[in-house]
């Protein structure tokens, strides 16, 4: 039709390419195949932000998980510090000062506990550079520390 026409665009090769594949490989070659949603942001007093993200759960492997890591790592390029919570659950993200207060419910805490699933932290005072993954949840066993 001819809304389609409109949405296509050479790509220099002869080959019609529409715009969402286009931007897709453009992003691809750029950085991993992950993304992530921030939920929150906070300044870090000396330099940095701190975030809460939200990934889906389908990431919870090495690959992707390791994908994830990198990408945090380029997009923290520019930051002298970095605290990135990483979260399967929006619902538990918004539960961390709860947890920390200590006023959650057990169902609660097990809902954080799960979808807790990863902590990125980056000092550029120590040089301390590291992304702990953690797959099972931040109370379980099978964790991976990643240091950069």
């Amino acid at each position: 039709s001819g809304s389609d026409k409109s949405k296509e665009n050479s790509n220099g090769t002869g080959q019609i390419q529409n715009d969402s594949q286009k931007s897709l490989v453009e992003e691809k070659a750029v950085a991993p195949k992950v993304n992530y949603q921030i939920i929150e942001r906070w300044d870090i007093p000396n330099g940095g932000e701190g975030k809460k993200i939200l990934i889906p759960r389908e990431y919870l492997n090495d690959a992707d998980m390791t994908a994830l890591g990198e990408k945090l790592k380029q997009d923290t390029l520019n930051d002298r510090n970095a605290l990135i919570q990483v979260y399967t659950d929006k619902r538990a993200a918004e539960l961390r000062d709860k947890i920390v207060a200590g006023t959650a419910t057990q169902s609660e805490n097990e809902l954080y506990d799960n979808n807790f699933v990863g902590q990125y932290n980056k000092n550029g005072n120590t040089g301390f550079h590291q992304f702990v993954i953690y797959f099972d949840g931040v109370m379980g066993t099978n964790q991976k520390i990643i240091k950069y």
